[in-house]
C-alpha cells in the first residue's frame, strides 16, 4: 500500500495543525511522524556546507519502492493513507520522485500570506540556530547564489518559498491541477470545521467524521528573544541561572522536543519575549508586498482563490 494523499506544503502555513486535525478520522491512516522526509535529499537534512547540488542516482540508490511501502504497512486496513511533508511543493527535485512512487496521489497545499510566512519562517530558523543574519540581510541574499549550499537553499529560502504561483507552475510540469487542493491559513483559522470537511471531500472520506480536533493550533512559533533590559550584565547573570534551573525541570517533565520548546517559551517570559509579538518594519513589509503582488494576483486567478487581503 502507498499513500493516496499528501499534505505537501508550505512551511509555516499550518500543515502540522492540519495533520493533527486529520489524525482523528477513523478511515485515515497518517504516517506517525509529523514530517515524512522520504523524497528529500540527504544533503538538505544534514548541514553539509560544501554541497551545492545533489545526485539523483545517489538518491535512487538509497530509496526503493519496497522501502516506501514498508513505511505504511500499519495502514493497510485504512480507506485512505497519507503523510505530511511541508517541503514537497517547493522542493522541485522531489516532484518526479513522487510521481514514480505515488502517481495517482492527491495533494493538499496550505498557503499563507507570503510576507507573514517569510517572517515566521525566518524567526523559526533563528530559533534553530541556522540563521545568524538580521531579516533585511537574509531576504536580500538570493537563494541559488554561487555561495549558497543546497542546505541553505532548502532551509533559508524565505522569499523564494512565497512565490506560490511560480512554484505551482513547476509542480504542474509533473502533476495535474485537478489533483491539488489549495486552502489558506486564513480559512483554517476562520472556519476550521468547514475547511476540514473540504479536505475530507477532496480525498473522498466521510466529511462528518474526524472533526474533533478542528481548530486546534499546533506548532505555533515558539522562538523568543531577550527583552532589552534583560541584556544588561547583572540581569544577564540572573537570567542564566534561572534558565539552567528551569531547563533541568523541563528536561525531566517533557519528553518531546516540541513540548520542551513550548515550556521554555512559557517559563522564560520574565526575561524573553516571543517573536510572534515582534512586528515586521513597515517599510520592509510594504516592499515585500510589492514584490509578491503580481504572483499573488496570478495565483488567485489561476486557482480561484480570493487572496485580496494578501495584496497591497
Amino acid at each position: 500500500m502507498t499513500p493516496n494523499f499528501m499534505i505537501i506544503g508550505e512551511r509555516r502555513c499550518g500543515t502540522t495543525s492540519l495533520y493533527h486535525w486529520m489524525r482523528s478520522h477513523p478511515d485515515i491512516y497518517l504516517y506517525p511522524k509529523a514530517d515524512f522526509s522520504f523524497f528529500l535529499d540527504s544533503e538538505v537534512l544534514e548541514n553539509t556546507a560544501a554541497v551545492k547540488c545533489s545526485s539523483e542516482k545517489g538518491w535512487e540508490a538509497q530509496h526503493s519502492m519496497e522501502d516506501y511501502e514498508s513505511c505504511f504497512r500499519d495502514g493497510e486496513r485504512a480507506l485512505r493513507i497519507g503523510f505530511k511533508c511541508a517541503d514537497l511543493f517547493y522542493w522541485q527535485r522531489a516532484h518526479e520522485r513522487i510521481a514514480r512512487f505515488s502517481p495517482n496521489c492527491k495533494f493538499i497545499v496550505i498557503l499563507r500570506d507570503p510576507v507573514k510566512r517569510a517572517w515566521s519562517h525566518y524567526w523559526n530558523e533563528v530559533g534553530k540556530a541556522r540563521e545568524k543574519r538580521n531579516f533585511p540581510a537574509a531576504v536580500e541574499s538570493p537563494v541559488g547564489a554561487k555561495n549558497c549550499t543546497l542546505f541553505e537553499e532548502f532551509h533559508l529560502s524565505y522569499l523564494d518559498r512565497g512565490f506560490y504561483f511560480q512554484t505551482l507552475l513547476k509542480f504542474l510540469k509533473t502533476f495535474e491541477l485537478r489533483n491539488l487542493l489549495f486552502i489558506t491559513t486564513d480559512q483554517m483559522k476562520l472556519a476550521p470545521d468547514e475547511t476540514l470537511r473540504k479536505v475530507y471531500d477532496f480525498i473522498d472520506v466521510d466529511p462528518e467524521k474526524g472533526l474533533e480536533n478542528a481548530g486546534t493550533r499546533v506548532n505555533e512559533n515558539w522562538v523568543t528573544v531577550p527583552k532589552v533590559w534583560a541584556t544588561l550584565p547583572l540581569i544577564r547573570s540572573v537570567e542564566q541561572g534561572y534558565r539552567r534551573a528551569s531547563e533541568a525541570v523541563i528536561v525531566r517533565t517533557a519528553k518531546s522536543g516540541y513540548r520542551r520548546r513550548l515550556l521554555r517559551k512559557k517559563t522564560q517570559w520574565i526575561f524573553q519575549r516571543p517573536v510572534s509579538a515582534i512586528p515586521m518594519p513597515k517599510k520592509l513589509e510594504a516592499d515585500l508586498r510589492r514584490e509578491y503582488n503580481d504572483d499573488i494576483c496570478r495565483l488567485g486567478e489561476f486557482v480561484s482563490l480570493d487572496l485580496s487581503n494578501w495584496r497591497l
